[in-house]
């Protein structure tokens, strides 16, 4: 999907990589608000997302690794190494379409105003989602709250912000907002999402 970007933007995509896809890779996209876009501060940003991944690998699982970080704004964009492999032992890993999932809203109204952010399955174990896709409630309470701390660290101290991307296609009824809606609101559903059941809220 073809992103709009204004002088703030910054789109970050952290990708992952393991056998256990059946691609041998995944990723979780981002999006941020920022200072006017220079190559600094794209490097800044990328040096921040690599940190509060390292800071994700407990919860991780070992058979994942973070294998890379690209961070693109208008004019400029960077690739970095990941920071490795996770440290979180599991028996069995749920199935490769299985993810956690954010939901995050704007103050303003409509589909522009909202967004989703999907976290591969390398969070959680099997007995640790239920049939009906529910996730064990002390699992949802430690990776809610590793999300939390991720997502502060990121923006900590700096004038980034989290926001929702704005693509512009052929034949869409709205028009990109910019600069990108402000995030005002974020958590992690309790039912994970699957490629059959993309969950809606």
């Amino acid at each position: 999907m073809p992103i709009t970007f204004d002088e703030t933007s910054y789109l970050a995509t952290i990708g992952w990589a393991s056998n256990r896809f059946f691609s041998g890779a995944a990723s979780t996209t981002l999006a941020y608000n920022g200072p006017e876009e220079t190559l600094a501060m794209v490097q800044d940003l990328a040096d921040r997302l690599e940190a509060a991944v390292a800071a994700l690998l407990p919860e991780i699982d070992s058979n994942f690794s973070h294998d890379a970080t690209r961070v693109e704004s208008a004019s400029f964009s960077i690739d970095s190494g990941g920071t490795g492999p996770g440290t979180y032992s599991s028996d069995v890993v749920t199935p490769p379409q299985v993810a956690a999932l954010e939901v995050k809203s704007a103050a303003g109204k409509g589909p522009r105003n909202r967004g989703r952010n999907f976290w591969p399955n390398m969070f959680m174990e099997r007995s640790q989602v239920g049939e009906d896709g529910i996730i064990a409630t002390s699992r949802w309470e430690t990776l809610s709250a590793a999300l939390d701390a991720f997502h502060a660290d990121v923006v900590d101290g700096s004038d980034f912000v989290l926001a929702i991307p704005q693509s512009d296609e052929p034949g869409q009824v709205t028009t990109p907002i910019l600069p990108w809606p402000e995030v005002t609101s974020r958590e992690l559903s309790t039912r994970v999402a699957t490629q059959r059941r993309r969950v809606r809220r």
